[in-house]
């Protein structure tokens, strides 16, 4: 594919760099933290149970989280990143984030789906009919009820839980800077020492030494997850 100035790659780094210049600017109250919170933590568990359900390259996978929607991948991604929009409190930048999405996914998405309808021919077709491509469906939802059936712990590589450690630390590295900007950066170590704020930090501390140890790992050293599930898709 043709290189972009926005695409997927680098779409997630431009929204943590206008996030953290947004919460100099724009104030964040408990509701957002705690919205922007929760929707994080339904991203990441989506994030996990689409590497645990995918089977790259071998099979065409509607099963299980799949038959949510035919990315559930990208749809983690979105609301990922969303979290971290709503987080900065900038709420423009929350508005904005669907145009740059689809701006940086579109090209992935149509080279992804030409390439499956090579692969997988008329199989494909019908579940292009029956999966929508990122967004969910009041009938595609159904597919809530079986979401873990086809996972398993072997296919989250230490890759992944890199990626979530880092999700969470920028989240909390954006709740101090919120904190930082209201009152400085003395609001980390002077009596009283303000809590809120030294908790942030250290969590977001802490999971980016997570990070960098996950990273120094073997690649053997993964594994975490539900009982495996084998695909009967060929």
């Amino acid at each position: 594919m043709e290189k972009r100035i926005l695409d997927r790659g680098n779409l997630r780094d431009v929204i943590v760099v206008l996030s953290l210049a947004s919460a100099i600017f724009f104030p964040i109250n408990l509701v957002q933290m705690t919205v922007g919170l929760v929707i994080l933590a339904g991203g990441t568990v989506l994030h996990v149970i689409t590497k645990a359900t995918l089977v790259r390259n071998k099979v065409l996978c509607e099963e299980g989280v799949y038959r949510i929607c035919r990315h559930p991948y990208y749809l983690s991604n979105f609301i990922v990143d969303v979290s971290l929009c709503l987080l900065s409190g900038n709420m423009y930048l929350v508005l904005l984030y669907p145009f740059l999405f689809f701006w940086a996914y579109g090209p992935t998405l149509k080279f992804e789906e030409e390439k499956l309808s090579g692969i997988h021919g008329q199989r494909y077709f019908d579940f292009l009919l029956k999966s929508p491509q990122i967004f969910p469906c009041q009938g595609s939802l159904v597919g809530l009820r079986t979401i873990f059936s086809e996972t398993s712990a072997t296919r989250i590589t230490k890759k992944e839980w890199t990626r979530i450690t880092r999700f969470w630390a920028m989240a909390f590295l954006l709740l101090v800077a919120h904190d930082v900007a209201v009152s400085g950066i003395h609001i980390l170590y002077i009596k009283p020492v303000d809590i809120r704020a030294v908790v942030f930090a250290a969590l977001a501390i802490v999971l980016l030494i997570i990070e960098l140890i996950l990273q120094l790992l073997p690649k053997k050293e993964i594994s975490v997850l539900s009982s495996p599930s084998q695909h009967k898709n060929a």
